[in-house]
């Protein structure tokens, strides 16, 4: 049998990411710089871990506003549209996302 994915290893997970965030990493979503204290975020909260692909058999892998996150809540997406911006990039032409919607994987 298995060994079930929990809540208590959830919170280790993002403690543990919390810990080595430095203050001004850039969310992968938006590229805005996430922050430890809830009120230097731009959503004024605290940054959330993530689980790829929303796959929550596994601990999370990154961290990403709270905001961020409630607006990918249906489909994971690697970068959103302001991620591009922030790095003076274009989306892919096969990136669909708009702000608020997750991108559907194929699988």
């Amino acid at each position: 049998m298995a060994v079930q994915y929990n809540k208590a290893q959830h919170k280790r997970a993002r403690e543990r990411l919390r810990f080595n965030l430095r203050d001004g990493d850039l969310c992968e979503y938006c590229g805005r710089p996430m922050y430890r204290k809830a009120e230097n975020n731009f959503d004024r909260r605290t940054v959330h871990a993530d689980h790829l692909n929303a796959d929550l058999s596994n601990e999370p892998k990154r961290l990403i506003h709270a905001a961020c996150n409630r607006a990918i809540v249906n489909a994971w997406v690697k970068h959103g549209p302001g991620w591009y911006a922030t790095h003076g990039l274009t989306p892919p032409d096969d990136d669909l996302s708009e702000q608020g919607a997750g991108r559907s994987l194929p699988w």
